[in-house]
């Protein structure tokens, strides 16, 4: 068997012939083409030793020989074989400016020589690498990432280089090397104009994807906005006593941080002015407060959020505000903000190595593994919130559990849609999805609908068809003692006024003889027919006409002018026992008196009323 060893010495045409190592004897042959090889018969060669001394001719005995460049040397021993690797010797570049040829140089050296060097380098973000082989001049090897990798995502890079027979070294061992990309000017600018308006849709969170070299809001965003001025753009901060500080006292746009922005002009475009990239070759650690806190994407490239990780090893909730809160699931894009909840104060780290493993293992859905949900929709003028649900699932728990999301934070005119759970005794006390285990005979859920708005508020029931045949879903409203089928009727509204803003309800789910029992518990069962004064009362233009029966009766509900002519019929069909209200909107109506008239079986009451435009 033939063994293949490193030689010392590569100086001429000769070709190395490999000997085997046991005791048999070996001729050794003279090249017919002495500066090309191959091989002539016949020849005698005096074998010189490495350091020049003469060996014996013609054959050899017992060890292990050839012929080299040059020279005709005789080979190390099988035991004496080189596995050294190349040393490399690197200072990392840290910072470039963007657009421009970064160079890279390093000494490598190795005991036997270097049979080649390479970069590797990509952007950050990027899943592969591009290879360019480096130059050597002596130990120094030099290599050049062209212009169009330096980009405000980060370069990273790594060396690698090869000697002679194959040894191969890395520099860094392991990892990358990131270079810090920066920019003048007006910076890195988002390639979409920030949504525009008065109302509350035109809120948006956002956060700076760089390092600005002047972090202060005035410095980031008057150049695009202009002066600061709480009538033509607005910028909060939301604390973490989780409360909000309005510019000038926001703080500063660092890496990691989201903010309130309202911007009332269109076409307005955010930029980050002279910024550098944060460093790609460890995660980013973001701090969270106990509580909501606001985050961004420090780099310049999308984060799915399976690159985040919580410090408490809690799970993971995050909040996307697009004129309504959204359960996130996508990816953290730059510039924009989210909405993150902790019940303690951690960290958030975010993984920037997208082709690494997954970090977190904690991402839960909005609908992940439920047996049947409702989804609760509230709105107020242009104000909406949808992302509210009550739901089973089996493996939930009676109590606070990791299906249960907190009521997020809200900013402006708001309309909210909360689950309260003081009892809990958690840092949330209010929130938009309340799951329960598997139910049985029946289950409650107490919720509350609160705005800032003085107009009319509509709640609105998805996915009632989810529920099991076998239950009943029924709306009450806890101060009018009124009842709704929500499988019957799927939207239901008030009015707010000045001194009432909140509206509390409960959502009963469950069959016939819970819901009997709930009604009977709660009172809900009048004890006779009754027609009530509307409120508000004069009215302009809607008003809530209430009243009760007893019993199962067809109901009709109509309204007559003064003289008696009827000018409207607000209700016609058959009503269970119960209370109910009925909205009226008179805009079609000119101002005056007006009488509401109710027949429920031999039951007849009419009242008057004043639309006062």
């Amino acid at each position: 068997m033939q063994r293949i060893v490193k030689y010392l010495f590569i100086q001429c045409s000769l070709i190395l012939f490999v000997l085997n190592t046991g005791y048999a004897q070996h001729s050794i042959n003279s090249s017919a083409q002495s500066g090309a090889g191959g091989i002539i018969q016949g020849g005698t060669y005096t074998l010189n030793s490495t350091i020049g001394q003469s060996s014996p001719s013609g054959f050899l005995t017992g060890g292990t020989y050839g012929l080299t460049a040059g020279y005709i040397s005789t080979l190390l021993s099988t035991s004496d074989v080189d596995n050294i690797s190349p040393n490399i010797s690197h200072t990392a570049i840290g910072s470039a400016p963007s657009n421009q040829i970064i160079l890279i140089q390093a000494e490598i050296t190795d005991n036997i020589g270097v049979a080649s060097a390479n970069i590797f380098f990509r952007r950050g973000g990027d899943a592969s690498f591009t290879s360019l082989v480096m130059l050597p001049t002596g130990d120094i090897f030099n290599g050049a990432i062209p212009a169009a990798t330096s980009q405000l995502t980060g370069v990273e890079y790594y060396i690698e280089a090869v000697d002679a027979v194959g040894n191969t070294a890395r520099h860094p061992n392991q990892g990358i090397t990131p270079i810090s990309i920066s920019i003048t000017g007006e910076g890195l600018q988002k390639t979409t104009a920030q949504p525009s308006g008065n109302s509350q849709n035109a809120y948006r969170l956002i956060s700076i994807p760089l390092a600005a070299n002047n972090r202060t809001p005035a410095a980031v965003l008057a150049d695009d906005l202009g002066s600061y001025d709480p009538n033509t753009w607005r910028l909060f901060s939301l604390q973490a006593d989780q409360t909000y500080a309005e510019f000038p006292n926001s703080g500063t746009m660092d890496p990691g941080k989201a903010f309130w922005l309202i911007v009332r002009d269109a076409g307005k475009f955010i930029d980050t002015g002279p910024a550098s990239s944060n460093l790609t070759n460890a995660p980013f650690t973001i701090p969270l407060n106990a509580g909501w806190t606001f985050i961004g994407n420090p780099f310049n490239f999308p984060i799915p959020q399976s690159k985040l990780t919580l410090g408490n090893s809690g799970t993971l909730d995050i909040r996307s505000y697009s004129g309504v809160w959204n359960n996130y699931t996508g990816s953290l894009q730059p510039f924009d903000g989210y909405a993150v909840s902790s019940n303690t104060a951690t960290t958030l780290s975010v993984d920037p190595q997208l082709t690494a493993p997954a970090m977190n293992k904690n991402l839960v859905t909005s609908t992940a593994g439920f047996d049947w949900s409702i989804d609760i929709i509230a709105s107020c003028q242009d104000a909406k919130d949808i992302d509210n649900k009550i739901a089973v699932n089996k493996d939930a728990e009676i109590g606070w559990d990791k299906f249960d999301k907190p009521e997020p934070p809200q900013i402006g005119k708001f309309v909210s849609v909360k689950f309260s759970h003081e009892e809990w005794e958690k840092v949330f006390k209010h929130y938009c999805v309340d799951v329960r285990p598997s139910i049985a005979e029946g289950e409650t859920w107490d919720f509350e609908v609160e705005t800032n708005i003085e107009d009319k508020v509509k709640i609105s029931f998805e996915k009632v068809n989810e529920v099991p045949e076998n239950y009943e879903v029924w709306l009450v409203d806890n101060l009018l003692k009124t009842t709704q089928n929500i499988r019957a009727k799927t939207d239901y509204e008030f009015k707010t006024s000045v001194n009432n803003k909140s509206k509390k309800l409960k959502l009963l789910v469950g069959d016939e003889n819970f819901i009997k029992k709930e009604f009977a518990d709660m009172q809900l069962i009048p004890n006779e027919f009754k027609l009530h004064q509307n409120f508000p009362n004069p009215f302009n233009p809607t008003t809530n006409i209430l009243f009760s029966i007893p019993r199962e009766e067809k109901v009709v509900l109509k309204i007559y002018n003064v003289l008696g002519k009827q000018v409207s019929t607000l209700l016609n069909e058959v009503k269970p026992a119960g209370t109910y209200l009925i909205t009226f909107d008179g805009k079609s109506l000119a101002s005056g008196v007006y009488f509401y008239s109710i027949e429920a079986g031999t039951f007849i009451s009419t009242k008057k009323f004043i639309l006062l435009k």
